[in-house]
């Protein structure tokens, strides 16, 4: 799927959104949530290839990178969840998804620091 279908149906589901909300505004939300869910779908689809090459660079670096594959999982899983959250109308849920990857991240990177810091002599 392109760009242009992709705006396409963005806009379709925008004006399906707005329509809803008018006359029956219980199903809005469920709708945003429907429509969200497929443009996740869109986006995990569209990053296959980047997943699977960091897959197959872990293998051949251990430790830097299995981190930068872990914290692009992370980071993508994450955003994809706060995405979700902010659409169906809970921002407070998803900041504090934020601040739990910003954490895991965090945590991961730990060793990647003591590593530097064994180079530095510090």
């Amino acid at each position: 799927m392109d760009i242009f279908k992709l705006s396409l149906l963005a806009l379709g589901a925008l004006l399906a959104v707005l329509s809803v909300k008018g006359a029956k505004s219980d199903y809005a939300p469920v709708m945003r949530t429907a429509c969200a869910v497929v443009f996740c779908v869109f986006f995990i689809d569209t990053l296959l290839p980047v997943i699977s090459f960091l897959h197959g660079k872990k293998e051949g670096a251990p430790s830097c990178g299995s981190v930068l594959y872990k914290s692009v999982l992370i980071g993508l899983v994450s955003s994809v969840t706060c995405e979700i959250c902010r659409d169906a109308g809970e921002p407070a849920l998803a900041s504090k998804v934020e601040m739990c990857a910003k954490a895991m991240l965090l945590v991961l990177a730990l060793p990647l620091f003591e590593e530097l810091l064994t180079l530095s002599g510090i």
